[in-house]
C-alpha cells in the first residue's frame, strides 16, 4: 500500500512523506483465547476455535509478553480449567491493557460461568497465585529472553535497537513498580464481550 502510494506521488510530481512508528513492543492491548483443560492461552488458528498456544509476541508491549507468560505457567500448574467451545464453565478469555506510565498491565478474566461463585475454586486459586508473583519471578522472564536473543545470528542493526529498548524498558517496571495495575473478573455465560463491564469486579489492586 505505501509503496503505491509512493508510486502515486510520485507520477504527480509531489512529495510524499512516511513517518513509521515502532515495529515491536507497540501493542498495549491485547485479548487471548483460553480453551481446554489443560488450558492453551493463545491464538486462534485461521477459520478455527482451535488456540495455538502463544507465550510472547513481537507486537505486544513487553509487559503483556511478562504477563502472559506468568499466566501460562499458573494455569497449568494449577490445572486451570479452559472454556470448551461447548459446555458452560471455563475461563475462556484473558485481556490485557497496559498503563503507558507505570507500564503496569490491567489484567481482566473472562469466565463463562453464570456468577463469580461458579468460578470457584479456581478463581481464587488463580488470583492468588498471580497476587504472589515476585519481581524475581518477572526478572528470571526477561533474563531468560535476552539469552535466547543473544543466541540470534544476523540481525539487522534496526532490529536490535528495537529488542534493546524493548527489554529496557521491561526492566524499569521490575525495579520500580509490581506488574499488575489491576485484576478484573467477569463471569460471562453469553460470551457476548460487549457486556462484560456490567458484571461487578472481584478484585482491584491499587499501588
Amino acid at each position: 500500500m505505501i509503496r503505491e502510494a509512493q508510486k502515486c506521488f510520485s507520477e504527480l510530481k509531489c512529495s510524499f512523506k512516511i513517518t513509521l512508528g515502532p515495529t515491536q513492543g507497540w501493542r498495549t492491548l491485547a485479548k487471548l483465547a483460553v480453551r481446554g483443560t489443560p488450558p492453551a492461552i493463545g491464538l486462534f488458528a485461521p477459520g478455527t476455535h482451535k488456540v495455538l498456544p502463544m507465550t510472547t509476541c513481537r507486537a505486544h508491549h513487553p509487559s503483556i509478553n511478562v504477563a502472559v507468560n506468568l499466566i501460562t505457567k499458573i494455569c497449568l500448574k494449577l490445572n486451570v480449567p479452559g472454556y470448551d467451545g461447548v459446555n458452560p464453565g471455563g475461563l475462556s478469555y484473558i485481556m490485557f491493557a497496559v498503563e503507558r506510565n507505570t507500564r503496569k498491565v490491567q489484567l481482566s478474566l473472562i469466565w463463562n460461568s453464570p456468577d463469580l461463585i461458579s468460578c470457584q475454586p479456581f478463581l481464587d486459586q488463580l488470583i492468588t497465585a498471580l497476587l504472589a508473583i515476585s519481581s524475581q519471578q518477572v526478572s528470571s522472564i526477561i533474563s531468560s529472553k535476552k539469552s535466547k536473543k543473544s543466541n540470534k545470528k544476523n540481525r539487522k542493526k534496526i532490529s536490535e535497537m528495537n529488542n534493546e529498548q524493548r527489554d529496557n524498558s521491561t526492566e524499569s517496571i521490575t525495579e520500580t513498580h509490581p506488574l499488575w495495575h489491576s485484576i478484573w473478573a467477569h463471569p460471562n455465560p453469553g460470551m457476548n464481550l460487549i457486556n462484560i463491564c456490567s458484571f461487578l469486579f472481584i478484585f482491584i489492586i491499587f499501588r
